[in-house]
Order: C-alpha cells, then structure tokens, then sequence
C-alpha cells in the first residue's frame, strides 16, 4: 500500500505545482502533466503479477489465445464468451512476444494513452483531472478491469462526436469499444440523448 500513498502525494505535488505561479505557463503544465502520464504508465506496465487481482487472470488468457490459431479465433471467441476484439489484440501481442508481461504492458499503454487523451481535450485542469483519475480508484481499476476500462474510453474519446453531431464517427467509436466489451453498444443512446433536458 505504501506505493499507492506515494503515488498520491506525488500526484498531490504535481498539482500543486501547476497551480503555482512558477508553473504557470501552458508549457510547463504540460511538463508536468505528461511526466505524471508517463510515471503512472511505467508502473502499471511493470508491476508484479501479483498487483491487481485480475492480473494473473489476463496473462493465462493470453497465454490461451496465443496458442490459438488465427483461423480458429472466431470459434474461440464465441465459445468462451470472450469479445473478438480483445482476443485478436491478445493474439497480435503474441506475435511481439510470448512473455505474459506483454499483456500487462499493452493494456496499460492503450487504457494511459486513452485516459491521458480524454483527460487533456475535456479538463480545464488535466492535471487535477489525472488526480482525480487516481484518487478515485480508476487506476487502480485498472489492474482488474482492463478490457472494460479500453471499451469505455473508447467510447469517451468519441465524445467530441456527440457535440459535433457527427453520427457515423461516433458509433464508430462504440462498434469498435463494443469489440472489447459488447455492452458499450448501449453507448450509442447518448447520441440521441444529448441535447435532451431534464426539467
């Protein structure tokens, strides 16, 4: 636990330091923001098997699919439950290497550069929303819940698309979220919620 309260004060520490008058310009939170993306990614990618209670659990199904193959993925998919997508995914990290720590690496560089991307373009504060991010728990979510955490940032990344009424790019956004967890096709409804007011 003592890694996670480090963590925190260092988080702490960057956002406070970006709401210094030091630290004031544009370029400088920058700095900061992305050396805080790039500490947070470091230890999600190389943490022990033994850090997050899914962690095993995805490096023995990646040590599944990578002995599956290519022709009979579908089969695979369909037969476990497992979303198409992730197994693919799964499938191509095995051809990068056979090591079960290329599935904690992958998840964790496509869930920071997600949630780094969404976090930049949507907060006034990115570094106070990347505290928030971690202080909340969804970092650490992470380490359990990868495959659903890629779906739904997928889906946030698409955001944009929702203001700027642009259908076919969003619900690209949710076809491909949904290869990763088929309920973000629920996601589509907000679409054709977004300008409904609730009185």
């Amino acid at each position: 636990m003592t890694i996670y309260y480090i963590l925190e004060a260092v988080l702490l520490m960057g956002l406070v330091m970006g709401s210094s008058v030091q630290f004031s310009s544009e370029r400088s939170r920058k700095v900061i923001f992305y050396t805080l993306v790039v500490l947070l990614t470091f230890l999600a990618c190389f943490r022990d098997v033994s850090v997050g209670k899914d962690t095993q659990y995805y490096i023995r199904l990646f040590n599944t699919i990578r002995s599956v193959r290519w022709v009979d993925l579908w089969s695979f998919s369909r037969q476990t439950g497992y979303e198409i997508g992730y197994v693919v995914y799964n499938k191509f990290l095995s051809l990068i290497s056979s090591h079960g720590q290329v599935v904690t690496i992958g998840n964790s560089l496509i869930l920071m550069l997600l949630a780094a991307q969404f976090t930049r373009k949507e907060c006034s504060n990115p570094i106070l929303g990347l505290y928030v991010f971690y202080a909340i728990g969804i970092y650490q979510s992470s380490f359990n819940i990868a495959s659903s955490l890629i779906a739904a940032y997928i889906v946030f990344s698409g955001i944009d698309s929702i203001r700027n009424r642009k259908l076919i790019k969003y619900s690209a956004c949710v076809l491909v979220a949904t290869l990763f967890h088929t309920a973000a096709i629920m996601m589509i409804v907000l679409y054709f919620v977004y300008n409904v007011k609730i009185n």
